[in-house]
């Protein structure tokens, strides 16, 4: 059995247009006013929270990792040279690192 391909894209940007209007009309993220700068500095507690009974090492480890790859937006690659690791660990460190900030977001929505 064939599908025909649809050739025309204007179906494409009309649901997108209705899937960006139906989650603007959704209840607004209490999260959202908070600016840039506060966001990275709650990310920043976040890490400290989560690796406060870690040596510093590690907590300074996040730190990095969450400058390099999060703010510069460098490579796996890159952010493995620049903390002495290999790309794999930059990238299991950085699932741990988005998990642990996540959390500490979803506990702020909680309180809000």
């Amino acid at each position: 059995m064939n599908i025909p391909i649809i050739q025309d894209q204007n179906w494409l940007d009309s649901y997108r247009q209705q899937e960006a209007e139906r989650l603007e009309s959704q209840a607004p993220n209490p999260l959202d006013h908070i600016d840039r700068c506060e966001r990275i500095e709650q990310c920043l507690k976040a890490i400290d929270r989560m690796t406060g009974k870690q040596p510093p090492h590690i907590q300074q480890r996040f730190r990095d990792l969450f400058r390099l790859r999060l703010m510069e937006e460098l490579s796996l690659e890159e952010c493995g040279v620049e903390l002495k690791i290999c790309r794999e660990r930059v990238r299991q460190l950085e699932r741990k690192l988005l998990r642990m900030i996540q959390q500490h977001f979803k506990r702020l929505e909680a309180l809000a």
